[in-house]
């Protein structure tokens, strides 16, 4: 075998034919050693850890010394002065003996006295229990800063010296014409002689508080002053300028200003805040300014001589209406601290976000729910400042909203995508659950027989049901295509006290169990398993939580288990067993493995509160769970605890069509009998050798019929072919509904199903996506983006309901410029260069870095989807799935309305770049990239098809060192390659080689001399006569000319070429 090397120009070639046990030789040595980098990294990573731990510990410790030796100190101090007070109380009090009455009542008053020091010694000694945290750390932080005892004794003194509060007067005030009297506010005056106070009885009271106090006569108060308010007060604050103007906030989102002394004439109102204002305070150092916070999620800055607001802090959002997507990456120290915690920040949610969940094939897609009744559909677009979007100005990733759905009355509280991705389903506390397409996520359908509210949804592996549970005691299982309630299980959750706010279900990644939540067995809180059978019924309970379960999960992961057979006995198959999670009220987790009778693991205090979610990781390793306290706490498994391994993809594909709950072909009703009977049919299958067939070896064609009982969906027949060697082949036949009169048909063509359930059998299947066409972007009410440019944070920000549209444009926070738009945005993006914004009706506009409009208004054909700048570059892609390109510094279009409908079909579009400043690549979600040719004007696929089959591929192209995954594909790919045909893999190789050739000269690529050698000698090892005089007459006059010729000139056969 040769094992030469053509070298030339600082490039290697290798031949055709290669020694593949020497490649996988050397790669083996790569992957130790790659193997032996990791590790060492890991140690060095440990190391670093275990460091600050030990500088953390050593601080610690050095802190502990030195509050111990001034406690030390302090405590020989006072322990001598209780010791002189003890002693002085021990002597005796001298009185004259013959005064007998005298010397009686001196011990009865010493006594008395040492019994009242005692019980006031223990009350003061039990406060001082109940309150030793905070004592002690007021204790170190006086002595570590005054360095004396004194400062802290003064504060122990007051503690003692106050034991609680006494209420002084009680004020009753009566009005029959409400008869609720809340009161939401309670406001002194700066000097304390007035007091105001506010609620929904839309009245402000003014009260005297030295006549309400010293007056102990009245039993029914009444106001100084009384003020009218048109709504209900939810806050006052006084003015400690101004003494007689009071502010308050109301119920209507009004900021209103009164003088006590004038009445119910409002000197000032301020009506800005679109919900309830819930907070007033006017400034203890600017008596013209005051504050107020809404429900509208804006604080406005107020000044009491303008009726407009000063100024807007819109945080758009509360607090637990965010999402958060943070690393998960253990004991991995990166540079960036922000990668290393959290990814994005996502805020367009107008309430609490209550369900997260990413799509369950490549994770590009997160659909969020919240109790704004809105469902957000997220998409990830990389890097936070390639794309404009709306997170927050720290996030590292970038995330678009590919889609809003609306159609839920009320709460939407948790979210399911199917297996297939095909569909996603929400349900909610409206007690409906919708099935949308994720097509284009229009409603597929609204499923509607639950009695109470729907708190929790999972998807059968199989695609057959989808299980839901709700709060009227019951799982209903739902068919899959005819959207009908199958079954409806009640027995184990009829004692539910209905305590859980959740209901999150799961069903097991074989398909065989559902885990359910909030059941009882006997009074006590379980998880009931139902069973894949006829019945449903809960075939175990997992008992031992102290409180309600509200969420369980399913590792993804089915594990292989070994369990011992009697000698003889027959092999039922493999042993499978999976990991279940479950999440209780007693804020603890337990963790369990199918096959066994107690848990694997039990979490105790997670947190401090109920339990809401939980997610494994993909590997099955690592368990994620939050709380209702805000924490997220991440747990893992070691290997070791486990004892099963993961089964292989054949092997899960085996299991599941051995259980008939998965099958390729046409899939019929469920049925287990049917199930059943296909398991013993395999068995038989198992015993019978299956050769390939084979072009000279004529086959002999028999029937073979056996009696089976007589039910429906049930086959009559299998046909069995027998080649001349005498060794017998099974085809396979799908079940088909049989009489029992019926003749056995002849015709392998016939249809197995009715004309309107009949199905084609498909030989090639693409795997399913969201969609592969482009989503429409919907105007927002409110659109904002941000990015960062030379160390500047820029914010492009609209305002899409105002009957205006106002564009404007922060720098660093403050006012930089705004414009006024045609139209409602869409999209935009900003670089150093220009800034571009895409409105409704088709329109684009494009600004200078100044505001300058640089392009008068560019009107497209369809509307915009997306926008992306690169250097002086804009990329404009439309709804009609057309492109284009405009160099904004020469003001010149690049490409024109170039379509890439072509390249949808492969996939979707995952970003486009210009490279080299002059070609558009396309980027696909399956890393397939493509090149626009503008005089072709056509899309021209980096790689062609036959890569995979090419023989004289350097290995160090397809393998990168850095990359462990990429090294055990192309480990594989290796060992797959040595096996195929040699005369495959030659054909192969030329045919990829001519591909990269012509792509090459269509891209301008310099270095496609790189191929031509390549392409030279894979000819003329294999002796290709016309083919070389093809090249001979392609390089001529080329500066590569006599390098090629040399290559060529190795097989004398061509010699005649260079005569």
């Amino acid at each position: 075998m040769s094992k030469d090397y053509l070298r030339g120009e600082g490039m290697e070639c290798i031949f055709c034919e290669l020694d593949y046990e020497r490649m996988i030789e050397q790669m083996t040595i790569k992957k130790h050693e790659i193997e032996l980098c990791s590790k060492k990294i890991d140690y060095k990573v440990i190391y670093k850890f275990l460091k600050k731990i030990k500088e953390a510990k050593t601080a610690e410790y050095e802190r502990v010394l030195n509050e111990i030796k001034i406690l030390d100190e302090d405590y020989k101090n006072v322990e001598k002065f209780v010791e002189n007070l003890d002693y002085s109380d021990d002597e005796t009090f001298e009185v004259p003996e013959n005064d007998s009455r005298m010397r009686n009542g001196a011990k009865r008053s010493h006594s008395e006295m040492q019994n009242s020091f005692y019980s006031t010694f223990l009350n003061l000694d039990k406060r001082t229990s109940n309150h030793l945290g905070d004592l002690t750390a007021s204790y170190f932080n006086h002595r570590l800063n005054s360095g004396t005892f004194q400062s802290f004794s003064e504060v122990i003194s007051k503690f003692f010296k106050y034991s609680h509060f006494r209420i002084i007067k009680s004020i009753h005030v009566s009005d029959i014409t409400h008869s609720n009297q809340i009161v939401s506010s309670i406001e002194f005056n700066t000097k304390g002689s007035l007091f105001a106070t506010g609620g929904v009885t839309k009245k402000i009271r003014i009260f005297d508080f030295h006549s309400i106090v010293e007056d102990k006569s009245l039993t029914l108060h009444c106001p100084s002053h009384e003020i009218q308010t048109p709504a209900k007060i939810s806050c006052l604050c006084w003015n400690s300028f101004l003494k007689s103007q009071i502010a308050c906030s109301d119920y209507e989102g009004a900021i209103t200003i009164y003088d006590v002394e004038k009445g119910s004439n409002p000197v000032m109102t301020f009506d800005e805040h679109e919900k309830r204002a819930w907070s007033v305070h006017v400034s203890p150092s600017d008596p013209m300014r005051l504050a107020s916070g809404s429900d509208d999620c804006r604080v406005k800055i107020w000044s009491i001589n303008q009726r407009q607001s000063v100024l807007t802090i819109d945080s758009r959002v509360n607090v637990d209406c965010l999402i958060k997507i943070w690393r998960f990456n253990a004991l991995e120290e990166l540079e960036d601290d922000r990668e290393q915690k959290c990814l994005a920040t996502l805020n367009r949610h107008q309430g609490t976000v209550l369900c997260v969940r990413w799509s369950p094939k490549d994770g590009r897609y997160l659909a969020s729910c919240s109790d704004d009744r809105v469902i957000l559909i997220w998409k990830y677009e990389g890097k936070s400042n390639n794309i404009g979007n709306l997170v927050s100005s720290d996030s590292v990733e970038s995330y678009t909203v590919a889609k809003r759905i609306t159609g839920h009355e009320s709460d939407v509280v948790d979210l399911a995508w199917s297996f297939d991705e095909k569909y996603l389903a929400s349900c909610g506390l409206d007690n409906q659950i919708i099935v949308w397409s994720t097509r284009d996520f229009s409603m597929v359908q609204k499923l509607e027989g639950h009695s109470g509210f729907v708190k929790g949804l999972a998807w059968d592996p199989a695609n057959t049901f989808l299980a839901s549970q709700s709060d009227d005691k019951s799982v209903t299982l739902w068919r899959i295509g005819e959207w009908r309630a199958e079954k409806k299980i009640s027995e184990p959750f009829k004692d539910s006290i209905g305590a859980c706010y959740f209901l999150r279900l799961s069903w097991s990644p074989d398909g065989a169990f559902i885990a359910s939540t909030d059941a009882y067995n006997n009074g006590v809180s379980v998880s009931a398993i139902l069973s894949r059978d006829e019945s449903w019924k809960p075939s175990n309970s997992l008992v031992g939580h102290e409180g309600s379960v509200e969420v369980v999960k399913f590792s993804p992961i089915i594990y292989g288990v070994s369990e011992g057979r009697k000698r003889g006995e027959e092999d039922q198959g493999i042993n499978v067993a999976c990991l279940l999670a479950v999440g209780s009220h007693d804020n603890s987790i337990s963790i369990w493995m199918t096959n066994q009778a107690r848990p694997l693991a039990i979490f105790k205090n997670v947190f401090q509160e109920n339990i809401h979610d939980m997610s494994w990781s993909s590997d099955g390793m690592h368990l994620l769970a939050c709380g209702s306290d805000g924490t997220v706490v991440v747990m893992q498994l070691e290997k070791d605890d486990i004892k099963a391994k993961p089964l292989s993809k054949s092997q899960r594909e085996s299991l599941m069509n051995e259980s008939g709950f998965m099958k390729k072909e046409n899939r019929l009703i469920e049925n287990v009998v049917q199930l059943k009977f296909e398991r013993e049919k395999s068995k038989v299958e198992g015993l019978i050798d299956v050769i390939e067939e084979s072009d000279s070896q004529p086959l002999i064609t028999t029937r073979v019929i056996h009696d089976l009982p007589d039910h429906k969906n049930v086959p009559r027949e299998q046909i069995i072919t027998k080649t001349k060697d005498g060794k017998r082949r099974i085809t396979p036949m799908l079940i088909q509904k049989l009489d029992n009169e019926g003749n056995i048909k002849q015709s392998s063509n016939e249809p197995v199903l009715k004309e309107k359930s009949k199905s084609k059998r498909v030989t090639h299947c693409e795997p399913v996506t969201l969609t592969n066409k482009l989503l429409e972007i919907k105007p927002q009410p409110f659109y904002a983006m941000q990015t960062t440019i030379n160390e500047a944070q820029y914010q492009l920000e609209a305002k899409n309901q105002q009957s205006y549209i106002q564009l404007v444009l922060r720098k660093d926070k403050k006012y930089f410029w705004s414009d006024i738009l045609p139209g409602q945005v869409l999209c935009g993006v900003l670089n150093e260069n220009f800034v571009a914004v895409a409105c409704s009706g088709s329109k684009l506009i494009v600004y200078s870095q100044n505001g300058r409009r640089i392009f008068p208004v560019i009107l497209l054909a369809d509307e915009i989807v997306s926008l992306y700048c690169q250097n002086h570059f804009l990329i404009c892609v439309s709804k009609d799935e057309r492109v284009n390109v405009w160099d904004v510094k020469r003001m010149k279009c690049v490409v024109e309305s170039a379509s890439i409908t072509s390249i949808l079909k492969t996939s979707n579009l995952f970003s486009l770049e210009i490279e080299n400043n002059s070609r558009l690549k396309a980027k696909m979600e399956n890393n397939k990239c493509f090149f626009f040719h503008p005089d072709l004007r056509v899309w021209c696929p980096l790689e062609s098809e036959e890569f995979r089959l090419a023989d004289s591929m350097l290995f160090e192209a397809i393998y990168n060192p850095l990359d462990y995954e990429s090294f055990e594909d192309s480990l594989e790919w290796i060992k797959e390659l040595s096996m195929a045909p040699l005369s495959i893999r030659r054909k192969a190789t030329i045919s990829h080689i001519e591909n990269q050739i012509a792509s090459s000269q269509l891209l301008d690529i310099e270095k496609q001399v790189y191929w031509w050698k390549l392409y030279a000698k894979n000819v003329a090892d294999q002796g290709l006569f016309e083919k070389a005089k093809e090249i001979v007459s392609l390089v001529k006059d080329t500066e590569f000319e006599n390098l090629i010729l040399s290559i060529l000139s190795q097989n004398r056969k061509f010699q005649s070429l260079f005569q």
